[in-house]
């Protein structure tokens, strides 16, 4: 299992388009791949899911891969998260 922790910054918080653009990303991994958010944890690959942790700016998410291409998957989620708030993973 590999994890990371991302301080959201985007002044609304995980809204809609960047959890869809987490969730297609970590659709195309066989691992399993979740969000946590304090307790609450969320299957990245389920949008509602993704979208009912409520995390806004300044929320720090552990985000956690288990699984054959769990490194890969990571490294998706990074990217993704960077591209959408321009920033260096």
């Amino acid at each position: 299992m590999v994890e990371w922790e991302y301080t959201i910054q985007d002044p609304e918080g995980l809204h809609a388009r960047p959890a869809s653009k987490l969730v297609m990303k970590a659709m195309k991994f066989s691992s399993d791949i979740r969000v946590s958010l304090y307790q609450n944890s969320a299957d990245a690959k389920n949008i509602l899911e993704v979208m009912a942790l409520g995390a806004g700016r300044n929320d720090k998410i552990l985000v956690r891969a288990a699984g054959e291409d769990e490194e890969e998957a990571l490294e998706a989620v990074k990217q993704v998260l960077a591209q959408e708030n321009d920033l260096n993973p």
